[in-house]
């Protein structure tokens, strides 16, 4: 089985991404998450998943392991496959989903296209108590008021949603910035240095 796979980033769109590894190109169906992380990439690695569909190996692959176990864990779930899955993962970023399924927040689960009300209560069933072993040091910033304010004013100028999380969870953890005013303009300066 195939681990994962790094490579240079050929052709990349919201949903695929092409990837050359030693003269060979890999098709995957991506998510959200990892079309973001590669978009300004000319390499990368990203972790595979792997099936056979209609008598044709597809890959789907996932810039950090950490979506890809949880990718593994949702297809589980009767009434989601592979491309449903991957589907709402480019639709939701998958560290909401699993907060939404500890919460048991169905109604948010169920209004993913493809996932109605009967397979929302089924992912929460079959997964709540699966998901706690899961790493997620990753997780958004969620608890800190100014931080929370920051995003949505980072947001509001333009910034994706993945950057600004990234960016002000590093502030976050360097606890050297508290007042909302000194977030902004911190993070202001690491978004426009990258951007």
């Amino acid at each position: 089985m195939i681990e994962y796979i790094k490579g240079k980033v050929i052709e990349l769109t919201p949903v695929t991404a092409l990837i050359e590894n030693q003269g060979l190109g890999y098709h995957f169906w991506i998510s959200q998450e990892t079309y973001h992380q590669l978009k300004n990439k000319s390499e990368a690695m990203l972790f595979c998943y792997h099936q056979m569909i209609h008598e044709q190996f597809v890959f789907f692959g996932f810039e950090s392991k950490e979506e890809r176990d949880f990718f593994r864990k949702l297809i589980l779930v009767s009434g989601i496959g592979p491309k449903l899955a991957i589907r709402s993962l480019s639709q939701v970023h998958y560290q909401d989903f699993i907060q939404w399924i500890l919460a048991e927040d169905e109604k948010s689960i169920s209004q993913i296209s493809g996932i109605g009300k009967k397979t929302a209560s089924k992912t929460i069933l079959e997964l709540k108590d699966r998901l706690p072993k899961m790493n997620l040091e990753g997780k958004r910033i969620s608890g800190n008021q100014p931080f929370q304010e920051a995003g949505l004013a980072l947001e509001s100028l333009g910034f994706d949603s993945q950057s600004v999380q990234k960016v002000l969870k590093d502030l976050e953890i360097q606890n050297e910035v508290k007042e909302l005013e000194d977030i902004i303009k911190q993070a202001l300066n690491y978004l426009k240095k990258n951007k």
